[in-house]
């Protein structure tokens, strides 16, 4: 049974104290199945601990030291897998910070811009509105000065009229009357000397020569 069981493993297995006695298990188990009916039971079997010759020997214990190494190399490799990831981990919380806070910092920016832009659509709104009220106001006057202006130059028309109409009606005494109010006075300004006829007659043509010279 031992022989058997053993038999499914190589040597390099064998050398493996865990496999050996997983065969040595197996062969105590079917030894009992067989022994079972004739009330026996095994339960021990010692197996020998396996010996090979001193090249196999060596060959054994540098491919276990070699079979450690990896094992050991492995799990250096696992600590740095974890650590790299750990690294990986802590790099990215510290980028996942900083692009949080520069997008506090933008969003802040932003809403400062917002209101920014919400202050000057005020003021530029604020002034349309006083510089169209001063408008209305202006054109409001302007209008209501024309109007009193228009009743007053119609007052005047009138009146005028009235005056003209009564002139008319007095007749030609009244253009007397003006003239002796206003032109008569402004006489007394001007002064005048009596036109003499020349003594001896004059030579037009000798006048006219003369004015034709340069």
């Amino acid at each position: 049974m031992l022989r058997d069981e053993f038999g499914r493993h190589s040597f390099l297995e064998i050398a493996d104290p865990r496999t050996y006695g997983q065969a040595t298990s197996r062969a105590k188990e079917a030894l009992n199945d067989r022994l079972k009916p004739l009330g026996l039971e095994v339960t021990n079997i010692p197996p020998p601990k396996p010996k090979f010759d001193q090249r196999v020997e060596t060959a054994i214990e540098e491919r276990q030291n070699a079979e450690q190494e990896v094992e050991v190399q492995e799990e250096k490799r696992n600590k740095l897998k974890q650590e790299s990831g750990r690294r990986v981990q802590q790099v990215e919380q510290e980028k996942n910070a900083e692009y949080q806070q520069l997008l506090g910092e933008l969003e802040a920016r932003k809403q400062q811009a917002s209101n920014g832009l919400i202050a000057a659509k005020r003021g530029a709104d604020k002034y349309f509105i006083e510089r169209e009220a001063a408008g209305i106001a202006y054109r409001d006057e302007k209008v209501t000065r024309a109007k009193a202006n228009e009743v007053a130059y119609r007052q005047q028309a009138k009146a005028m009229v009235a005056k003209i109409r009564a002139v008319g009606e007095q007749g030609p005494d009244v253009l007397n009357r003006e003239i002796a109010e206003h032109v008569f006075p402004q006489l007394e300004n001007i002064s005048a000397s009596p036109y003499v006829m020349p003594a001896t007659p004059m030579d037009i043509r000798y006048l006219e020569r003369q004015e034709q010279q340069p």
